[in-house]
């Protein structure tokens, strides 16, 4: 399959956990890191609506949201390589531990932009609570979730991605609210994925 290019940084838990997918499902890409901060005419070149991660195929169309491209890199790895399940209970376990996630960190985000986009004066404090009581409780939920080894069972899946993703990115962006000691599942979680190559390969 010829290259594709996936614009967006890593540091973005986003742009990550389709990148980590790529990687796992040995679908080469080139990454075009750019920032919505610093390079948003690069962003909207490639799509009109300046968001990351946006996926450049082959034949020159784009998919935009990390959900569009990785169920479209699902579809390429096939039944027996999907990192979701297609349909069925099993989906809808998946579908619910992944929402849990990919929600704390768009909360998680949208704290970010609210400490780092905003005049210190005109940040309002009771909403920066309100963002971290709801990614503290999605993680809090994930965080109980068993895992035996993984949270859907035997095998590794994108709730585990996402999960540890969501995880790696509270640690580096919100220290005061994410760490071991409130998270200890994800946080072994996220130390078993970060050791991987796929993740190596797509480090913030």
């Amino acid at each position: 399959m010829p290259q594709m290019i996936l614009t967006g940084r890593y540091v973005s838990p986003f742009v990550r956990r389709t990148a980590v997918t790529l990687n796992l499902y040995g679908i080469a890409f080139e990454s075009k890191p750019f920032s919505t901060a610093d390079h948003m005419a690069d962003i909207k070149s490639v799509t009109p609506v300046g968001r990351v991660p946006a996926l450049v195929l082959p034949d020159g169309d784009t998919l935009v949201d990390s959900a569009a491209i990785i169920d479209w890199a699902d579809e390429q790895a096939g039944p027996a390589k999907r990192l979701t399940p297609a349909s069925g209970p099993e989906r809808r376990r998946a579908l619910q531990l992944i929402s849990y996630a990919t929600t704390s960190m768009d909360k998680m985000v949208a704290l970010a932009y609210e400490r780092g986009r905003r005049p210190a004066e005109k940040v309002h404090e009771p909403w920066v609570e309100h963002l971290a009581s709801q990614f503290t409780g999605g993680l809090k939920w994930l965080d109980g979730q068993k895992q035996s080894p993984w949270l859907m069972g035997e095998k590794m899946s994108q709730a585990d991605i996402s999960a540890a993703i969501a995880y790696s990115f509270g640690a580096l962006s919100h220290k005061a609210y994410v760490d071991a000691a409130r998270f200890p599942n994800l946080a072994k979680l996220s130390e078993r994925l970060e050791a991987t190559p796929a993740f190596q390969a797509a480090k913030p």
